[in-house]
């Protein structure tokens, strides 16, 4: 990709609406009826105080407090949604694993079974809400989820521009 090419694809996704496909992410469910309170436990942010739509960043910790992975966390209302770079599921599954005792918490790996495109841009809201009829996102309401189908949008924004991801299965 030439100079000119990269100003131009940055433009687009500031400005207007870029699509760009992030394959291979590392996707994690977590359902059970102490799924909040468990992961709560492991994450540097609060985890228990997340309603059904809203998520958050944070990192997953040892017992000592040693970072092992930093996650987007999702409340759905059967579940928590993990989302992180590619690669990371074993380590977080045989982490979490571990600790499971008598907690009503069960761990599946869905990096296989899910597929993730990102959308960046001041337009990228307009767009999705007129090619999936997603409802508008609130303003300034942080991290967000908002099921589509099989699949979801997850608001998260890198900086000031706006950005979503589309998550769903492979097929």
């Amino acid at each position: 990709m030439t100079a000119a090419e990269t100003r131009s694809l940055l433009d687009t996704a500031i400005h207007r609406a870029a699509v760009i496909p992030l394959p291979g992410r590392t996707h994690l469910e977590i359902t059970g009826a102490d799924r909040a309170a468990f992961l709560h436990n492991f994450c540097t942010n609060h985890i228990k105080g997340l309603s059904v739509g809203q998520g958050c960043e944070a990192f997953v910790t040892n017992i000592k407090g040693r970072i092992l992975g930093h996650v987007l966390v999702y409340a759905d209302s059967e579940r928590l949604l993990l989302e992180t770079v590619p690669g990371q599921a074993t380590a977080l599954l045989s982490h979490l694993d571990r600790y499971i005792i008598t907690e009503d918490v069960q761990l599946a790996d869905r990096s296989t079974e899910w597929t993730q495109l990102f959308i960046s841009g001041s337009e990228s809201e307009g767009v999705l809400k007129s090619t999936l009829g997603i409802p508008e996102f609130a303003p300034g309401a942080g991290v967000r989820i908002v099921p589509v189908g099989e699949g979801s949008v997850r608001r998260f924004s890198l900086g000031a521009v706006p950005g979503y991801s589309i998550v769903g299965p492979v097929d």
